[in-house]
């Protein structure tokens, strides 16, 4: 049976998947049991192949061109709905988000303080640059930090100061000056939510530990939007329009990963907010289907003009045709390129799949 999956891996494309690496995911839990042998009676017994495996293996296959972490894989493939199981979910999740109480410290204390004011001076500027956020002086990205790490670990309260100081740090202050097209700033109203967030980081693994599988499958169309279908329309939108538009930034570069969109999602239902999140869902799943689309194009249109994909990744394609440094598509142009990405389309992996933290992929 994994001599098969394999041989169907590299039908694929995937070459150097073996025999023994498939029994390896079989194993984890990456991949569901292969086989099962039922019994003929009096004949004994027939080993029967059971669907899905196969098609699991290439969704998984595809899932490793982005990341090799087999945590990040499990969730992953929990995302997209493939079978995961509701222990290998758990596993990935707390294992990804670590256990915040082997830091032995105490946020509330003097000396839990300093240690994360040193922290967040020394390492706030750095995050802010790596993370590609927009302009973030050093101060705003040392006193975000420092707000998110106080919060996060219990050592202060969640109120509108440390949400500023975390909304600038993410670069969202363009969410609330940007407009897009006819929709006005999407961020508007208090920086802080009225939920309470503080001790998130302790709450958060254990909130995942106790979770039911019901609980797990209620969280899974939330925790899709925040891990995929928001970075899919920011990674758009900043093709389209610009770096950072609308503060889209801190979403297009997959800085809420997989394990935290669990744990997230998990949240809001506990708060009781799951059902206030269904409309979000609706809405973000439809954006994304149309970005799916959209991004395609754009990526035929930067092979066909390799010349132009920093000043894209940069301004934004529209930019760069309101001042005339490109030809907009012809209807039949368009219409090729939707055609190029089609078959590109058939043969890699699907776009959800494929956003990139560096921009264009």
């Amino acid at each position: 049976m994994y001599r098969d999956l394999a041989a169907a891996a590299h039908a694929a494309g995937f070459a150097k998947i073996t025999p023994g690496q498939v029994h390896e995911w079989v194993m984890d839990g990456l991949l569901p049991a292969t086989a099962e042998q039922r019994s003929l009676g009096r004949h004994g017994f027939e080993t029967v192949r059971l669907p899905g495996a196969e098609d699991q293996l290439l969704a998984l296959c595809r899932l490793r061109q982005t990341t090799k972490s087999w945590n990040r894989l499990a969730v992953l493939l929990w995302l997209g709905g493939w079978q995961i199981s509701t222990d290998r979910l758990k596993r990935a999740v707390i294992e990804d988000l670590g256990d915040p109480s082997k830091l032995r410290l105490n946020a509330a204390s003097d000396e839990g303080l300093d240690k994360l004011d040193e922290y967040a001076r020394r390492r706030g500027p750095g995050f802010a640059r790596r993370a590609g956020l927009g302009h973030v002086g050093p101060t705003s990205a040392a006193e975000g930090v420092m707000a998110a790490l106080t919060v996060s670990f219990g050592g202060a309260e969640w109120d509108e100061e440390a949400a500023q100081a975390i909304e600038r740090l993410a670069g969202l202050t363009r969410a609330r000056t940007d407009a897009i097209g006819d929709a006005p700033p999407w961020l508007d109203g208090p920086a802080a939510p009225s939920i309470d967030l503080s001790g998130f980081a302790f709450r958060a693994p254990e909130l995942v530990r106790h979770a039911t599988k019901a609980k797990l499958e209620a969280a899974r169309p939330r925790a899709r939007v925040f891990a995929i279908d928001m970075p899919l329309v920011a990674h758009a939108a900043e093709l389209g329009l610009g770096l950072n538009i609308a503060g889209l930034g801190v979403l297009a570069r997959g800085h809420i990963t997989p394990a935290m969109a669990v744990a997230i999602a998990l949240f809001f239902g506990d708060v009781g907010l799951g059902e206030q999140l269904s409309a979000m869902v609706e809405t973000w799943s439809g954006l994304a289907s149309h970005a799916a689309e959209m991004l395609p194009v754009v990526e035929a249109y930067v092979a066909k003009h390799p010349e132009q994909r920093a000043a894209i990744k940069r301004d934004g394609l529209q930019a760069l045709i309101d001042r005339g440094e490109v030809v907009p598509l012809e209807p039949d142009e368009l219409e090729a390129l939707h055609g190029h990405s089609a078959s590109a389309r058939r043969a890699s992996p699907p776009m959800s799949e494929r956003v990139r933290a560096d921009g264009i992929s």
